[in-house]
């Protein structure tokens, strides 16, 4: 993504089914140079919005492993 001049973010879309996957989709973006992730239902509809964005936090500014990340925070 060094060719763009502009941030570029990810769009969550689809539900994903586990806050693995979601911590994964976020993973996978910010390492191919996305600048963040843009997420509504992923969040909301979690069982534990609060944990996932904490872990989320972890992963995408510490480059913490998703499954590090869901393990110190009890996600599944």
């Amino acid at each position: 993504m060094d060719n763009t001049p502009i941030p570029v973010f990810t769009i969550g879309a689809e539900k994903l089914d586990t806050d693995l996957a979601v911590l994964q989709k976020a993973y996978d973006s910010v390492t191919r140079g996305a600048r963040g992730i843009i997420l509504g239902r992923n969040i909301f509809m979690a069982q534990n919005p609060k944990k996932l964005i904490d872990a989320l936090n972890e992963v995408m500014n510490n480059g913490v492993k998703p499954e590090d990340a869901a393990k110190k925070y009890g996600l599944k």
